[in-house]
């Protein structure tokens, strides 16, 4: 199954919004950031990054906000995330682990 840019972002972002709540808190970015690089944000990265896209530290990234990281070229180059690469991280790998081939 082919997905949009804007339905891999989606699912991506349901992945790590375990409460549900329609917000990345700084733990759930920092799940999704082990899961895409390795590592673990502080807080003060964090709290700097939420400034550059708009977003409440205390709630969290968005999915709007998210998508903008993704898929707006025209932010910093500093906060754009490269979508397809973390999507093969995320799932790719699940779906050869099924027994599915990833085209």
């Amino acid at each position: 199954m082919s997905h949009t840019p804007q339905q891999k972002v989606e699912l991506i972002f349901k992945k790590f919004d375990k409460d549900m709540n329609g917000f990345w808190s700084f733990a759930e970015m920092n799940d999704w950031q082990y899961a895409t690089e390795g590592w673990k944000l502080e807080m003060d990265a964090f709290e700097e990054i939420c400034s550059h896209i708009g977003a409440d530290p205390a709630k969290g990234y968005s999915l709007q906000q998210l998508s903008q990281m993704y898929l707006n070229k025209s932010i910093p180059e500093e906060l754009q995330l490269n979508l397809e690469e973390d999507w093969q991280k995320l799932f790719a790998s699940q779906a050869s682990k099924k027994g599915f081939m990833v085209l």
